[in-house]
């Protein structure tokens, strides 16, 4: 329907022009109107869209807001309403709805609409199941799919399938049904085989130039099960990157929450994070590494999570989670795995190669061996002048040869040739994973991993391929120049050998002329040209590990090097900082946050500075950099502010600890004094005394009063500390252990002598009220607990815990006593 508001417009415009040619009486101008009919159809053809646009502005609201009662209403009025263009993006009513997320909407239409109508495409080649893997829900995707299965094989302008735009481009938390649910309705088996040839806008999505875009967003999303799946059943795509360089390996290093290491669980937590069954490969893997009895109680706990998880939610979403962890790193393992395989194939191509080019050799020589016998036939006796003229040029070749033979032997004594070609292919092979690993034009995939933290993806490629732990990733770019100015001074004597040329100046030999020559110029270098030219190679994974204080990472290398640590001490990196200099630099924020205190976070800071000390050797404690820093001088620069926050934080707890202390301390002894009953005026002694409560508030009582006695001088001796970064180590978080522990016991306990006064004085009357009365008592010990006990739990882990740093040296463990816990680490070399 056009309207008549649209007949009435295209009428008036028409009959103005018919007017205007009939009272026009100049021929060009005629001529000239005749010229423009053309552009005044196509005028005429944009009025008409534009009306329809902008007729049916209700409907577009209606799809916006998912409101089928009005848009049913404007269907009656308008019979092509249904399949019109509503847009200036030339989107129908059904486009519109599934952009804006309206499920609901969308299956209603999708029933009134025939299978060729849901084809309907926007200006930019996309159907309405592009909008719907946007924003839609699933069961919108399911309707369209049922009206019209060929929809999922639908790519807009750029080729671009539903599949590909629910990966690349919806949010994350909601993608991962999506796609796997348009996985399931895409794959090539599903393709109708007369559709790909009838029609040029069928795309495999698998299979065309957005297929590693397409892996590569699939695993981005989180659904790392269908991307197994497709790479299982399209191995090619496990080794390719998109047109940023990014590969499965990159996506995976950035998404430490993919992994177990990069999720913090309480004890409970994890306890149960490991009794909860995910399938039967991760189960038979679980039992393969533990005991016998171990494996059986295994069994009946997970059989006990499996029944429970049907009742209970959170251990229903504990169980997806894990199965993601899983899937993980079964998905880096496939990616190692693929890697072996490309790296034989390409073995087995180098030994054909090798073989054409031995058996192309062995034809050249018989070739030649052919030929030299017709030669010697051919060759007629030359004249003996001719012969003397050719005598010297052989005799040189022939001296040249002899020269040749020696050096061949010599090169051939010192190393064999099959030495020599196995160390090229070695080699050739270390490029190949050298390549993918560290790309040329994005960043090292471990490099990646060690700087998020996930350490699952480094073990595993550690695993894999052991001398990755020696590939450094590309010196960084954006590196500063320096300048200096120099003065160089030349001092020389001039001397002729010569004095048969040069008679007049013989005599002059005996004291020869003197000159000087002075030049001055600017010298200007590049720091990473100073670096790369100085050690050849950029940062190491312990470098990053150290640099982003990775402290399981850190722990696996030390491993995984052994006695070897001097050889990664000695590597410099840019500036000419070692590894020493980059434990002297503050730790960045993330890192530094996940520590509760300034306080601890300097004594943590200082931690790591000790144990790289450790495996440096004593040069390198002292050497400079090129801003002419050592690493101590480096690191007290560095980390100026944050011992002032640290000075500052630990004089605010201890004060306000203190004025606590102070008040338990007053209570305790007040009550000491007034015990409840009062006491006996002949004797002098309490007459509730043989009570058995009497007892239990006189012990707990004294225990308050000495425990916040304590308490008081352990804050008092923090308060006149005298804060230097050594008291940070280790005797500030000692003195903020003990006083917090005695503060907790004092209350706690005061709390029991109110409970026990209490019952002492009304247990004549009302036997049952210091009961309640004691509960509610408990209330301020429980909400101190609550809201100290992560201070609280910090301090004691980093005090009476194993320490952060764990390795072994000779299966023996050693304790540096300054970092306050056991460093367990190989010996150094």
């Amino acid at each position: 329907m056009k309207g008549n508001t649209h007949s009435g417009m295209v009428a008036s415009m028409r009959g103005a022009m018919d007017d205007s040619m009939i009272g026009v009486r100049d021929l060009k101008f005629l001529e000239k109107m005749k010229q423009g009919k053309k552009q005044f159809k196509e005028l005429e053809d944009q009025q008409i869209a534009k009306a329809v646009t902008t007729k049916l502005p209700e409907l577009y609201r209606a799809a916006m807001e998912g409101n089928w009662k009005d848009a049913c209403s404007e269907f009656r009025s308008n019979q092509n309403a249904e399949t019109a263009k509503i847009s200036n993006l030339g989107m129908t009513a059904l486009h519109v709805a599934a952009s804006c997320g309206q499920s609901e909407f969308v299956q209603k239409l999708v029933g009134r609409l025939s299978e060729k109508e849901v084809e309907a495409r926007d200006q930019l080649g996309r159907t309405a199941l592009h909008h719907v893997a946007l924003a839609a829900g699933v069961d919108a995707a399911k309707a369209m799919v049922n009206k019209n299965p060929n929809l999922p094989y639908l790519g807009d302008v750029n080729k671009h399938t539903p599949l590909f735009y629910a990966a690349k481009w919806r949010k994350p938390s909601e993608s991962k049904n999506m796609v796997e649910y348009l996985y399931g309705v895409s794959r090539e088996e599903n393709l109708p085989r007369d559709l790909e040839s009838e029609r040029r806008d069928v795309c495999n999505a698998f299979t065309d130039n957005s297929g590693p875009d397409l892996i590569v967003a699939i695993t981005a999303s989180g659904s790392y099960d269908t991307a197994l799946r497709i790479l299982k059943r399209y191995p090619k795509l496990t080794l390719k990157k998109n047109d940023k360089g990014t590969s499965i390996l990159h996506v995976l290093a950035m998404k430490s929450k993919a992994f177990l290491s990069g999720n913090k669980l309480s004890p409970l937590i994890s306890w149960m994070y490991d009794l909860v069954p995910v399938d039967d490969e991760e189960t038979k893997h679980e039992d393969s590494t533990s005991d016998g009895a171990n494996s059986k109680n295994r069994c009946s706990a997970a059989s006990f999570f499996k029944f429970m998880s049907k009742f209970i939610k959170g251990i229903r979403e504990m169980s997806e989670v894990k199965q993601s962890h899983v899937l993980a790193v079964r998905l880096v393992k496939f990616v190692c795995d693929e890697l072996h395989k490309k790296e034989k194939e390409e073995e087995e191509e180098k030994k054909k190669e090798k073989e054409k080019e031995e058996k192309e050799k062995e034809r050249e020589k018989e070739k030649e061996q052919e030929k030299e016998p017709e030669k010697e036939q051919v060759e007629e006796p030359e004249k003996e002048p001719e012969k003397e003229i050719a005598k010297e040029p052989e005799k040189e070749k022939g001296k040249e040869k002899e020269k040749e033979k020696e050096m061949d032997f010599l090169l051939h004594f010192v190393i064999p040739e099959e030495e020599r070609e196995k160390g090229k292919e070695e080699e050739k092979e270390m490029d190949f994973v050298q390549d993918f690993f560290i790309p040329e034009n994005s960043t090292a995939i471990l490099h990646l991993a060690v700087e998020h933290g996930v350490f699952e993806l480094v073990e595993k490629c550690l695993k894999a391929f052991p001398d990755l732990i020696w590939y450094a990733d590309k010196a960084p770019r954006s590196v500063p120049w320096r300048h200096a100015h120099y003065t160089s001074t030349v001092k020389g004597s001039l001397v002729w050998n010569d004095a048969t040329q040069h008679a007049d100046t013989a005599t002059a030999s005996s004291n020869p002329p003197e000159y000087t020559d002075t030049t001055s110029g600017h010298w200007k270098w590049h720091e990473g040209q100073y670096a790369d030219t100085a050690t050849g190679t950029g940062r190491l994974l312990l470098h990053v590990a150290i640099e982003h204080r990775r402290v399981k990472i850190f722990n696996h290398l030390i491993d995984y090097i052994g006695k070897n640590t001097k050889a990664y001490a000695d590597l410099k990196l840019e500036g000419n900082n070692n590894s020493l200099h980059l434990a002297a630099n503050l730790a960045p924020t993330p890192q530094l946050q996940s520590v509760p205190g300034p306080a601890f976070q300097m004594q943590r800071e200082l931690q790591w500075f000790k144990a790289v000390e450790e495996l440096v050797y004593d040069e390198l404690k002292t050497e400079k950099n090129l801003d002419d820093k050592t690493p101590r001088e480096l690191f007290f620069n560095e980390h100026k502010d944050l011992l002032k926050d640290a000075k500052e934080w630990m004089k605010d707890t201890s004060n306000s600890c203190m004025v606590v202390a102070t008040l338990v301390a007053t209570v305790a002894f007040a009550a000491m004094i007034t015990v409840p009953g009062g006491n006996n005026s002949n004797t002098g002694l309490p007459i509730l005394a043989t009570k058995k409560l009497f007892v239990a508030f006189s012990v707990s009582n004294a225990l308050s009063m000495v425990s916040s006695a304590v308490s008081l001088l352990m804050f008092l001796s923090i308060q006149t500390s005298r804060y230097t970064e050594g008291d940070f180590l280790d005797s500030l978080p000692k003195k903020l252990l003990r006083g917090l522990l005695s503060l907790f016991i004092a209350i706690a306990t005061m709390m029991i002598s109110f409970g026990t006064a209490i019952g002492l004085s009304l247990q004549t009357r009302l036997n049952w009220s210091y009961i309640p009365i004691t509960i509610i008592a408990c209330v301020p010990v429980i909400i101190f607990t609550w809201l100290q006990l992560p201070l609280l739990l910090q301090a004691i882990i980093v005090e009476s815990g194993p320490g952060i740093f764990q390795g072994q040296r000779d299966r023996k463990l050693w304790c540096i006593k300054k970092i306050g816990g056991h460093l367990l680490a190989y010996d150094r070399v």
